[in-house]
């Protein structure tokens, strides 16, 4: 029984570490361009079904929100 808790313990405290990383998920509020990075624009290739390669994430990084 300990090693179940143990277990959902330490699952419960790396996801909160990883939903701290990443505040910005599910929220539908515009970003500006100082929010806008490589790790988004990397981020929006992924969900868009294209992914990128470094070359695209970087030029899709180097564009504004708008």
């Amino acid at each position: 029984m300990w090693k179940f808790l143990l277990l959902a313990f330490a699952l419960s405290g790396s996801t909160l570490i990883h939903a701290a990383e990443n505040n910005w998920a599910d929220d539908l509020t515009p970003i500006g361009a100082q929010d806008w990075n490589a790790e988004r624009a990397a981020h929006l290739l992924e969900r868009a079904g294209f992914s990128g390669n470094p070359e695209d994430i970087q030029r899709f990084a180097a564009m504004t929100p708008e």
